[in-house]
């Protein structure tokens, strides 16, 4: 009995044993005090067989559970997914349904106030049939073609004159570490900072207009980002052109080869600092303009820079 009484014994095995046992059992005489130990031995095997059975019923109940929460969890997952992308082309479509309600709305008054208006043309001194709320949404819709057709004129201006001016920067930088032939420490200093200011520019509005063509849904192309951006950008622009033309002065009116080594670079540095602050500005004005539009939205600032 003790040779089946481990695991991986098969079960038929330890059903013959046990039922020739029990045989031998009942083919010897009635005694209750005669074989205690064979009679122990048989009862504790039967109940560990049972518990073994038990035991594997519930391994295997225990394979299924996780098995099953396994699927459920990639299951969810995937429909998580499923849902991000449901939820992102239904915000696109109810875009387009609002706009084009919009455009419907505004044909369908424009045409029932021309059949309502029974004054004599040579009388009316209004020559806009829309009313005041149309004239606002038709004048939205036409802030967003001209916001996509200027957008990428102005950012590509930008960086076209940052890489100008990083260029010039750049130059005289190196020529002030070669030959400390600067006039003045504020001279050098500032040069360093319309440096900063191109590199700045030119990598952050390379990534806006990334934002613009392939995530115009996201937050990064939206009004509130573009504030945060073009704010301090606009900043740096007016300090750095600002300090220049304080620290150059009259000085670039007059003879200045005795007074500066680089009199033509320092002159386009100026000139092309203060063409990219106004491009800026006007670019800031653009968006700031955008975002008063959309604060009556539910969304606000967050919503896309063009809808």
């Amino acid at each position: 009995m003790s040779l089946i009484s481990g695991e991986g014994v098969p079960e038929v095995d330890v059903v013959e044993v046990v039922s020739e046992v029990q045989e031998w059992l009942q083919s010897q005489p009635y005694d209750p005090n005669s074989h205690i130990p064979l009679r122990a031995a048989l009862d504790s095997l039967q109940r560990y067989k049972a518990l073994q059975r038990e035991s594997e019923r519930e391994k295997a109940e225990c394979r299924r559970l996780r098995n099953e929460l396994r699927n459920s969890t990639l299951t969810t997952e995937h429909g998580s997914r499923i849902s991000r992308v449901v939820e992102d082309s239904l915000l696109a479509r109810i875009e387009e349904v609002e706009t084009g309600h919009a455009l419907e709305v505004i044909i369908w008054f424009s045409g029932l106030q021309n059949l309502t208006n029974t004054r004599p043309r040579y009388l009316t001194t209004n020559t806009n049939s829309l009313p005041p709320q149309q004239n606002s949404l038709l004048r939205a819709i036409d802030f967003n073609t001209h916001m996509r057709m200027g957008y990428p004129i102005i950012c590509s201006l930008i960086i076209f004159c940052s890489i100008i001016e990083l260029s010039i920067s750049a130059w005289l930088t190196s020529r002030f570490a070669a030959s400390h032939n600067y006039f003045s420490l504020a001279e050098r200093d500032r040069t360093h900072f319309l440096l900063f200011t191109s590199a700045w520019t030119i990598v952050l509005s390379c990534l806006y207009v990334f934002f613009f063509f392939y995530l115009p849904s996201s937050f990064l192309a939206s009004v509130a980002s573009h504030i945060f951006f073009l704010f301090p950008t606009w900043a740096f622009w007016t300090a750095s052109a600002t300090s220049i033309t304080t620290t150059l002065s009259r000085e670039l009116n007059r003879d200045t080869q005795s007074v500066f080594a680089y009199p033509v670079q320092l002159n386009a540095l100026q000139g092309f600092a203060w063409v990219t602050e106004a491009l800026v500005t006007f670019a800031l004005l653009a968006v700031l303009i955008r975002g008063i539009l959309v604060t009556h939205r539910v969304y606000g600032m967050s919503r896309p820079l063009v809808a």
